[in-house]
């Protein structure tokens, strides 16, 4: 009877045991890149793409993206709560 609650608790744990992964994972090769950077800079450069308008991470339609996915998170918890 209670199959789908412990399978909604599974795939949960499941999704944060892969993010939780997934960062370390991240981490791991941010800092080998600032290493490689760091031991032959002339190997790399840095340059804003053609419309690159700066601005930093949160422009309008990140701020959308975050406001639609944050609100269906509060939904989904909603309706399995």
């Amino acid at each position: 009877m209670n199959l789908s609650e412990q399978q909604r608790a599974d795939s949960e744990a499941g999704f944060e045991r892969a993010a939780k992964e997934m960062i370390t994972n991240l981490d791991e090769q941010l800092s080998a890149f600032r290493e490689r950077v760091k031991e032959r800079p002339t190997e790399f450069k840095v340059q804003a793409s053609s419309g690159y308008r700066g601005g930093g991470a949160f422009d309008a339609s990140m701020l959308v993206l975050v406001a639609v996915l944050g609100g269906g998170f509060l939904w989904m918890r909603r309706r399995h709560a």
